[in-house]
């Protein structure tokens, strides 16, 4: 101990980094137990003996929003004690693990109730899988900045992060919509069914479109002052701005698929040839424009 002070370090600032970090692990070491227990089926069997490639992404993609959302649980300034500390970033970690297991039903009876996402990656549906992991990891994103905005480090921080988690589930759900819709309006067969003969191509846009929206959403973070005193009074500037980001990355899309992509049919390669090359770089140009707008803005 007097080697850590005579080091300059904070004894106390240590103890919070390695509650932070042990609370942390826990989460993340529990993801595959959380999805056997979801499914209802082994893990291991499922990875080991079935191969099944579709359940490794939807754990893999879980995994990755846990680690997301814990580091919106981690940042903020520590507690004024261990046991506060305890509670605190376990009571966020816990909240956001729920939070994301119900975005997954939100997906699956609003988004997309014609197919179950569940059945499709038991079935090893890598489209699905995608879906699915995407989806998650958007919510990650979003809640992740909402605990930041919202200064996570208070019991009161956490009726901010659930009003807020409704409104930007609302936000993904109708962009969802729409874009199935879209999608269903200008193809014979409809999203499920593609997704349910396993078109990757669609998927992988389809993601991004998820969390590049996303990440504009978490612009409005940047973009609304949270005030401590009268947290509801920002709520409806922040789902404003919310709402014009997500416009906004629409718009920028669709400019940069026209220079970036013309001359191809996108529908055609990505919706009827699965080309997942094509595709790919529609996601990272939706990915890219959402961090564009969430840097810009914060």
């Amino acid at each position: 101990m007097q080697i850590l002070t005579f080091i300059g370090l904070d004894i106390f600032y240590l103890q919070i980094l390695l509650i932070n970090l042990v609370i942390a692990l826990i989460v993340l070491l529990g993801v595959k137990f959380i999805s056997s227990a979801i499914s209802n089926v082994s893990a291991n069997n499922e990875l080991a003996e079935k191969d099944n490639h579709a359940f490794g992404i939807s754990i893999a993609g879980v995994a990755l929003a846990v680690t997301i959302m814990m580091s919106g649980v981690m940042s903020g300034d520590a507690s004024t004690n261990l046991r506060e500390e305890v509670i605190l970033v376990a009571g966020y970690g816990i909240l956001g693990i729920i939070l994301m297991s119900l975005s997954r039903f939100i997906f699956d009876r609003i988004s997309m109730p014609q197919i179950s996402i569940e059945d499709e990656i038991l079935k090893g549906n890598i489209a699905a899988a995608i879906l699915d992991a995407s989806n998650v990891i958007a919510t990650a994103i979003i809640i992740r900045a909402v605990m930041i905005w919202a200064e996570n480090e208070t019991v009161s921080g956490l009726g901010i992060v659930l009003i807020a988690y409704i409104a930007s589930q609302a936000l993904l759900s109708l962009v969802s919509i729409y874009r199935v819709k879209t999608f269903n309006a200008h193809h014979k067969d409809p999203l499920h069914k593609a997704i349910s003969k396993s078109n990757i191509a669609t998927a992988w846009r389809f993601a991004g479109y998820r969390i590049g929206t996303a990440l504009a959403i978490t612009a409005s973070s940047g973009l609304v002052a949270y005030q401590a005193d009268n947290p509801i009074s920002v709520l409806i500037p922040w789902v404003a701005v919310s709402v014009v980001m997500t416009i906004l990355l629409s718009i920028l899309a669709i400019i940069a698929d026209k220079v970036l992509l013309s001359g191809i049919d996108l529908r055609k390669e990505v919706d009827k040839q699965n080309n997942i090359g094509i595709a790919s770089i529609q996601t990272a140009i939706l990915v890219s424009i959402g961090i564009i707008i969430a840097t810009l803005t914060s």
